[in-house]
């Protein structure tokens, strides 16, 4: 009885440090990211959601340096209206593998693309420059249509 429960505490401690070293893995990554960061454009690739969790998420790639990247996060409740769509993704200098995408801001088709190092800062999209945007793209699928 008494071997069963030392046993037991040192499953709990082991599992309890191993919490505490992702924990801090997660937040060093995460600090890294924010203090190292530059943007560029992704692409979703796909999404889904994880039934124990209830976490949807989007898988994405995106290039740094001439380089492909593929990554995943898990953000709020996105559909396949997501898919192929290019958006904004933070990625760290010196390790682009560490990245998020931010899937509120989407990158319209017409706007140029990042140098091959990522941008510095993000880039401003006006509330005009969408807007046009969506009339032209409106104007082209009408007269697409007519033909």
């Amino acid at each position: 009885m008494a071997e069963f429960k030392r046993r037991d505490a040192i499953i709990l401690g082991f599992g309890l440090l191993l919490i505490v070293i992702i924990t801090i893995y997660s937040n060093i990554k995460r600090n890294n990211l924010n203090k190292y960061s530059f943007y560029t454009v992704g692409t979703v690739t796909s999404i889904g959601h994880t039934g124990i969790s209830g976490t949807y998420w989007a898988e994405y790639y995106y290039y740094v340096n001439n380089k492909r990247y593929v990554n995943s996060n898990s953000r709020g409740k996105h559909g396949k209206e997501i898919l192929k769509k290019k958006f904004i993704v933070k990625f760290e200098q010196s390790n682009p593998e560490n990245s998020q995408i931010y899937l509120n801001y989407e990158i319209p088709s017409y706007f140029p693309p990042p140098p091959s190092s990522g941008w510095l800062k993000v880039p401003s999209i006006s509330s005009k420059e969408i807007i046009k945007h969506r009339q032209d793209s409106m104007r082209r699928d009408s007269a697409a249509i007519l033909k």
